[in-house]
């Protein structure tokens, strides 16, 4: 199972209390990750039921994250970091 799909099944959680557990079990997971600090805002997002995050006006996926299944999507004049599976978009 790659990160994306570990956070997109986290932000899929209905309980709020369970998907806030899974995030924090998730979190220790991914400590030392050469993207570690984008990936804790991911998990700060999974934690809300959201599956993106917000990169401005880069339209790059960081290094070593799109092989984890993270993918850009346009949002207005800047892009998005998703990890929701892509069937959903």
């Amino acid at each position: 199972m790659t990160i994306a799909e570990r956070l997109n099944a986290i932000a899929q959680i209905v309980d709020g209390k369970q998907r806030h557990k899974a995030a924090l079990d998730f979190s220790g997971e991914i400590c030392n990750h050469p993207q570690e600090k984008i990936l804790n805002e991911c998990i700060t997002r999974a934690k809300f039921g959201c599956t993106n995050i917000s990169l401005g006006r880069n339209p790059f996926v960081p290094e070593g994250l799109a092989e984890e299944g993270f993918y850009i999507l346009v949002d207005g004049s800047g892009f998005l970091l998703s990890f929701a599976s892509k069937s959903k978009n």
